[in-house]
């Protein structure tokens, strides 16, 4: 004996799916927020340190590069700049300290006490990188002692209009930033064309110090917004994102309550146009159609079981007759009894059956989930086939039944089942017309549609009737007993055909004019014919 096999559990994901199915959904925007935030202010602090890094670094260079620029383009020979008793390095000149004016040391002179300072050395080499004069050399300065000139920086300076300038990092930890350029007695080779012809290398080395000291300031600033930023988003984001999903939690908290038999629940959310008021809105409108349909279903088990009683205790009682011997051999009691347990069991089949196509209709959701074949058919022939089944009972009940079609009705569907809205309409007909009435079967194209009626001169129906006589079980009217034979059914079968056609059913009557049944249903289109047909 085999078993049935049990349908695997989904399998469930690690640590991701955890966090996804388990964490409130408030608290996973809150931590996306945090994350989306803090990296944004992250790189934008990231982006503003470094850009005022490098312009801080930039204009320190570019002031060194200027300011040795009109140093030089000032210098002119022969200067007389004292010196106060201190000679340079390499350089000449008499006992008195005075720089000669024909000396080529002027030059050398003029940039290093011009641009030395407390946080600057400046040194003065040869084209091929040997040092001159440095700022070492004046007693005054204790700037610290350049390193040694790497011979491409040396090659890069000597280029028209360079001033090469890069970053070094001390021991100490403290940042210099390094220019070298070219320059003659008569100005910068950049500047334009030498007054002089001597031609020497300028080195200036600056303390970032004070640029760093800012840098810090603004790092620190840039990480106070950062997390201050970050913490605001948080807690907003936080405020936000509860106040958007509250009304989630009421969905849930209704959809609970609905699920443990409180049918009144509802959400009432205000009106609106985002996600969350039509998910309400959709919501409210779900429970409604939910609450309708199981009111339609308590309704229509306790018709159907009322509708299935009576002719099962009637069939019960006449059995019990035939078995206890009630009816004493009499051959006509017997066959009334007989003729009753037939009448009953054919109002029970057709009921039976009359449930059975609803309980399909219903399983399609109202679109006739019946074997239904649509094509191009034409009602014509459906009307007549239908009039000559109903001629014998209209016959037996001495009622005139007439047939006015004019011309082919050509539509787009199922030949049985318009067949049985037309013979369920003549039946209800039928049994609701007194003797020497007329039931009238018309068809007719009107306009795009196909126009059908069934019409009676019977009785009539109530005005505060013919809203309900649709529905399932509904007898309104007196007249409408199961004395009849009538199940209640047959009309609701009617609309849910012609709905599946895609057609309209309508009802016009008045109490002691009779009723007609007005059916429109989409005409089929024209075929053309072929070439084959023409021939």
């Amino acid at each position: 004996m085999s078993r049935a096999k049990t349908p695997a559990a989904p399998r469930r994901g690690g640590l991701l799916h955890h966090l996804q199915w388990n964490i409130p959904i408030g608290r996973q925007l809150s931590a996306l927020y945090t994350v989306l935030l803090a990296v944004t202010l992250g790189i934008v602090g990231v982006g503003v340190y470094a850009q005022q890094e490098g312009f801080l670094v930039q204009n320190t260079a570019d002031r060194l590069a200027q300011g040795a620029m009109h140093v030089a383009a000032a210098a002119q020979l022969p200067p007389n700049i004292p010196d106060h008793g201190r000679g340079f390095p390499g350089e000449g000149g008499d006992h008195t300290g005075q720089p000669n004016e024909s000396d080529p040391a002027h030059l050398r002179e003029v940039l290093i006490r011009s641009l030395s300072g407390p946080d600057v050395s400046v040194v003065v080499l040869d084209l091929k990188g040997s040092v001159l004069t440095a700022t070492q050399g004046l007693a005054s300065t204790g700037a610290p002692a350049p390193d040694p000139l790497p011979a491409d920086h040396i090659t890069a300076a000597q280029a028209e209009g360079s001033a090469p300038h890069w970053l070094v990092r001390r021991a100490d930890g403290t940042r210099q930033v390094v220019v070298l350029q070219a320059v003659t007695e008569g100005g910068l080779r950049a500047g334009g064309a030498a007054s002089g012809s001597n031609r020497l290398l300028v080195e200036q080395v600056a303390s970032l110090a004070a640029a760093d000291a800012a840098l810090n300031q603004l790092g620190l600033y840039l990480l106070l917004g950062v997390l201050g930023g970050t913490l605001a988003g948080v807690v907003l984001g936080r405020v936000f994102t509860q106040a958007v999903l509250r009304p989630l939690d009421r969905v849930a908290d209704t959809a609970a309550a609905i699920a443990d038999g409180d049918l009144g629940r509802r959400l009432h959310l205000p009106p609106g146009r985002n996600e969350v008021a039509r998910l309400g809105q959709t919501f409210d409108h779900m429970v409604e159609r939910l609450v309708a349909t199981l009111e339609a279903q308590r309704r229509f088990v306790a018709d159907a079981s009322h509708e299935l009683r009576t002719p099962l205790t009637s069939l019960k009682g006449l059995a019990e007759i035939l078995v206890i011997g009630a009816h004493g051999n009499n051959p006509q009691v017997i066959e009334q009894s007989a003729g009753a347990i037939r009448s009953e069991l054919e109002r029970l089949s057709r009921l039976v059956n009359d449930l059975l196509t609803l309980s399909r209709l219903d399983s399609a959701g109202d679109t006739a989930d019946l074997p239904a074949h649509h094509t191009r058919t034409d009602i014509g022939p459906v009307l007549a086939a239908a009039l000559t089944q109903m001629g014998p009972l209209a016959e037996a009940r001495e009622i005139d039944l007439v047939q006015a079609c004019s011309g082919p009705l050509w539509v787009m569907g199922d030949a049985g089942q318009l067949k049985q809205v037309v013979l369920n309409l003549m039946d209800n007909a039928l049994r609701y017309t007194p003797p020497g009435g007329k039931v009238t079967v018309r068809g007719r194209v009107d306009g795009s549609q196909v126009r059908l009626e069934v019409q009676d001169t019977g009785a009539g129906i109530a005005a505060a009737d013919l809203p309900h006589i649709f529905a399932r079980f509904y007898r309104g009217d007196p007249s409408r007993t199961r004395a009849t034979g009538n199940s209640g059914l047959g009309l609701a079968i009617v609309r849910a055909l012609v709905e599946a056609h895609d057609g309209t059913i309508l009802v016009q009557s008045a109490l002691g004019s009779g009723t007609c049944f007005l059916i429109r249903l989409p005409l089929a289109p024209t075929v053309r014919p072929t070439t084959a047909d023409t021939v």
